[in-house]
């Protein structure tokens, strides 16, 4: 897989801003387009109150060059070496017809499947500017909707750095023992490897009863479960290595897989967290739903999500 074309969304807030070092950074090193977009909703009709024009055509048109001219600024405060690569702006159009029928997130995953996007940076939430268009609830969506890996940023109250942009070392992978969980290994190989990354894969599996008394709290699980789970690691791990690609493997047992893997990433700081949206029953189930969204909301660190494609893994 390569990275060859990387959207930034931007609404027009310092926040959302925060995704263009670590985007920039990665179409250096891919050679990538990188795509600025911002969105823009078109007036059916001009807007009157008690007959008289609020809103017209005229001042429509000035809102939607005035947000592509806050693009072109954004690109000529970039570095000046952003010349070695293709950097282009995008003002999309968004009638109030679909404001009716459909999501911000549906509207931008709709753009993104037809325009031969390969990776999405943007900020897990941003604040005012030009629209507050995306609190939290647009990543969410393009995440359920898209096949497009999507890079999400924590953003700081710090403005930008550019002479600092994330660079991942240490790139923590969580799988569930299904090929559908797996699927988030080749979008984080590609990043990886434009980075020198180190990985780690991790397998949480719930234990399969608990023990409990006033005394001791025990977890048990049968070691056929626990082999199986182990040769499943140390199987993929050499399935992935090579020469140059550093793969280490861990098993926990626990009962709280999100946290397991929360806390991983803070005591071994791991820099990426890179995992499916989804998974099904494998050596375990880990990352339906619930545990990925803890994840997304619960880390301090980047996470790259990619919601897998099922039509031939399911069964």
């Amino acid at each position: 897989m390569l990275y060859r074309s990387i959207l930034v969304l931007l609404d027009g807030s310092p926040f959302a801003e925060h995704a263009l070092p670590c985007a920039y950074e990665i179409a250096q090193r891919s050679g990538a387009t990188l795509r600025l977009v911002h969105v823009h909703t078109l007036s059916a009709t001009p807007i009157h109150v008690e007959g008289q024009p609020v809103i017209d055509e005229n001042l429509a048109s000035l809102s939607r060059e005035h947000e592509r001219m806050y693009l072109e600024q954004v690109k000529a405060r970039l570095p000046e070496v952003y010349a070695e690569i293709d950097i282009t702006v995008q003002v999309l159009d968004r009638s109030v017809e679909s404001i009716v029928n459909e999501s911000l997130g549906a509207f931008l995953a709709a753009h993104i499947a037809t325009t031969g996007i390969d990776l999405v940076v943007m900020t897990t939430h941003g604040r005012g500017g030009l629209a507050r268009f995306w609190l939290g609830s647009v990543a969410d969506m393009l995440v359920r909707l898209t096949n497009v890996p999507i890079l999400l940023i924590r953003p700081t109250e710090n403005p930008p750095d550019f002479a600092h942009p994330p660079v991942f070392q240490q790139i923590l992978v969580p799988v569930d023992g299904s090929v559908l969980s797996e699927q988030i290994i080749e979008p984080a190989l590609a990043l990886g490897e434009l980075l020198q990354a180190e990985y780690t894969l991790l397998l949480v599996v719930e234990p399969l009863y608990a023990d409990y008394n006033l005394i001791t709290h025990t977890t048990t699980l049968d070691a056929e479960a626990i082999q199986r789970a182990q040769s499943y690691l140390a199987t993929l791990a050499q399935r992935l290595g090579t020469e140059n690609r550093s793969i280490a493997t861990r098993f926990i047992l626990a009962e709280n897989p999100a946290v397991v893997i929360l806390e991983h990433a803070q005591r071994h700081a791991n820099d990426l967290i890179a995992m499916a949206t989804h998974g099904r029953s494998g050596v375990k189930r880990l990352l339906i739903g619930s545990v990925a969204d803890k994840v997304l909301r619960g880390a301090t660190t980047p996470v790259l999500v990619y919601r897998p494609q099922e039509s031939d893994t399911t069964g």
